[in-house]
């Protein structure tokens, strides 16, 4: 049995990804993503086990609709948080690695602002393989500060051997299964031990969970999941997928991370609607997604931004 958590540390404040936001906006903002995330899973996959990890008690009304769709809650302390201040602005990301520490069976990781709208296979899974997104990023190409390639070498350097083959795992969708668990985090004590020291001491570091996955996986037995789920940017400048081609009928996990006070706002709106019933028709329920990531400017300006945008030839893909 395969169980589905979302990983969710609240220390709002110092989270990258919503830098205007205050810290109620955001906490409201990410718990409006949890909803809908687990809402669409429900939906999608109505056997499957649903949990929240996370450090402190959600706000209330986030907890009864939660309860409503059927997700256990799990607190348990933060203990990965850097103390080092250079690694402040991605501290949450590494909650992750508290929530494997506690983990009870074998279980697929998901970011809170990942919407689901087809069925989640578990059958593909097995026993003995790590499962990531990897995410195919040009060696050199910085990420939150540092390139694959800086990765590499820190990871050679503090493990004294060369990695054979390094790429890029995104963290929006991990899968560790239960046998792999005990052995995982030997290792990732200690590497995060020795990459605390190398921030200590004025040097390159691993800065996001991200990088740690990619490390550790490269030296395990891994499995790709572009199957299960892609990266997708849904800006008007930035429209294109990571990690593979983004065919909306067989790809059940949509990881949108631009769309958490847009098309997750909405989304909570109708749920609200069905007081969080989750039997809504799942392929209307794909459309009402894709009709509303396509990102709209107010009348009159997005005409002129269409023709910048193709004399920039940023369009990568098309949602329609």
């Amino acid at each position: 049995m395969i169980k589905v958590v979302i990983p969710f540390a609240l220390s709002p404040d110092t989270n990258p990804n919503l830098p205007s936001s205050t810290p109620s906006d955001t906490v409201n903002i990410y718990f409006r993503c949890i909803c809908v995330s687990f809402a669409s899973i429900r939906l999608n996959n109505p056997s499957i086990e649903l949990q929240l990890t996370t450090n402190l008690q959600p706000p209330d009304n986030y907890l009864k609709i939660l309860s409503t769709i059927g997700v256990a809650i799990q607190i348990i302390p933060f203990t990965f948080e850097p103390y080092y201040l250079s690694l402040k602005k991605y501290r949450t990301s590494f909650f992750i690695f508290d929530a494997i520490k506690n983990q009870d069976s074998n279980t697929l990781y998901i970011d809170p602002d990942v919407i689901c709208t087809g069925s989640i296979k578990f059958k593909e899974f097995e026993d003995e393989f790590l499962g990531g997104l990897v995410l195919d990023f040009p060696s050199k190409n910085e990420i939150n500060g540092i390139s694959p390639q800086d990765a590499e070498l820190i990871f050679s350097q503090l493990n004294q051997k060369s990695l054979n083959f390094y790429q890029h795992i995104g963290g929006e969708l991990i899968y560790i299964p239960i046998s792999k668990k005990r052995h995982l985090i030997d290792k990732l004590e200690t590497l995060w031990n020795l990459n605390n020291d190398l921030a200590r001491r004025g040097h390159k570091f691993l800065p996001t969970e991200e990088h740690f996955f990619s490390c550790l996986f490269s030296t395990e037995p891994f499995h790709n999941l572009d199957y299960l789920g892609l990266r997708i940017w849904t800006t008007y400048f930035n429209r294109f997928s990571e990690g593979g081609i983004f065919q909306p009928t067989s790809l059940p996990l949509w990881h949108l991370p631009a769309e958490k006070a847009r098309c997750f706002v909405l989304l909570f709106n109708e749920f609200e609607k069905l007081n969080w019933e989750t039997e809504t028709d799942s392929e209307s329920f794909r459309k009402l997604v894709l009709q509303n990531i396509k990102y709209k400017f107010p009348p009159g300006t997005r005409l002129f931004f269409r023709v910048l945008r193709n004399l920039l030839s940023l369009s990568k893909i098309r949602f329609d």
